[in-house]
């Protein structure tokens, strides 16, 4: 299995199942990932709060199977005070978030 640890800016959420969530991360070094977070919606959960759009995290990942990574942890690395603190910034933050979410991945299914 592929296991790496990055920054990464949270793109996008989706529920999956009752419990878990899909993220959409950019990351640094690996651009654009999907990322299953299991348990993520539970209210016990530490990944649930930290796994926020325009969250600023570091997570450790590994390949699954299918499309997707599995998270195995997630740390809050800022909050981005000074973008949520104004409806401009946030409205700008979020242009981003749509026109980065628009580039397709980079990834190639197995075997090309």
């Amino acid at each position: 299995m592929k296991e790496f640890r990055d920054d990464a800016v949270v793109l996008r959420t989706y529920k999956s199942g009752e419990a878990d969530r899909i993220v959409v991360l950019y990351t640094r070094a690996h651009g654009k990932v999907r990322v299953l977070a299991k348990g993520a919606r539970k209210s016990s959960s530490r990944l649930g709060a930290t796994l926020e759009t325009l969250g600023y995290v570091r997570v450790d990942l590994v390949k699954s199977r299918g499309a997707f990574y599995i998270a195995r942890h997630v740390a809050h690395l800022d909050s981005l005070r000074t973008l949520r603190d104004s409806y401009t910034r946030i409205s700008a933050g979020y242009a981003v978030v749509e026109a980065v979410d628009a580039i397709p991945s980079e990834e190639t299914p197995d075997g090309e």
